[in-house]
């Protein structure tokens, strides 16, 4: 069969058969362009043959598309099952987690994920004072810290609370979120911290400190 450039009007003899029945890409030699060469329709008439030509047939433009289209889904099955088996980790070790970082019970709620775990306290607070500075208008919150387990644990952040007392009600006014500089206590270590902040709100009568 004769096929023709459309972009230089080269024209070229090849067969049939390379063509196929569901045509495929052709470049040509002459100016590079390519092309879907469909298969010939049925015609009486016969086609005068050319001096044959070398013709490039475009494989890489051939099979390129299944290729990419391969490798996309390959991709999104690979994905979908490292997300399943994270989340089925997560699942499946919810009470270690939560045992480990005791944040996550919050998140294991929130997605309604019933969890199993010991909320006693292995990090106690041996101790604890205000002191008010009146000339810099400054509270230094002190008090120490203490790991009453056998084991190494994570010291977790302090929440300071001003109160106010009126009329048989206790409002809070103001709190302070305080993340120690060290992360862990080892055995029976205790941890002292002195919190200055500035400006604390008026007219509160006490602060408390909690975990």
């Amino acid at each position: 069969m004769i096929v023709r450039c459309a972009s230089c009007a080269k024209r070229y003899h090849i067969d049939e058969d390379v063509i196929g029945s569901k045509g495929r890409y052709v470049r040509c030699t002459s100016c590079g362009h390519v092309w879907k060469q469909d298969p010939p329709l049925p015609t009486k008439n016969s086609l005068v043959a050319l001096g044959k030509v070398p013709m490039v047939i475009d494989e890489e433009k051939q099979t390129g598309r299944k290729k990419n289209s391969e490798g996309v889904f390959f991709n999104i099955a690979v994905s979908a099952f490292a997300a399943s088996l994270f989340f089925l980790s997560a699942f499946m070790m919810r009470n270690k987690l939560v045992e480990l970082f005791p944040s996550m019970v919050d998140l294991y709620a929130l997605l309604e994920i019933p969890v199993v775990y010991s909320d006693k306290r292995v990090i106690e607070i041996k101790y604890f004072s205000t002191q008010i500075n009146k000339n810099s208008n400054t509270i230094l919150i002190v008090g120490d810290l203490f790991n009453s387990s056998r084991k190494k644990e994570a010291l977790p952040p302090l929440l300071i609370s001003f109160i106010k007392e009126e009329k048989g009600e206790k409002i809070v006014l103001r709190q302070v979120r305080y993340v120690p500089e060290r992360q862990t206590l080892l055995p029976e270590e205790t941890f002292h911290f002195e919190i200055p902040i500035q400006s604390p709100p008026q007219g509160f009568s006490y602060a408390s400190i909690s975990i």
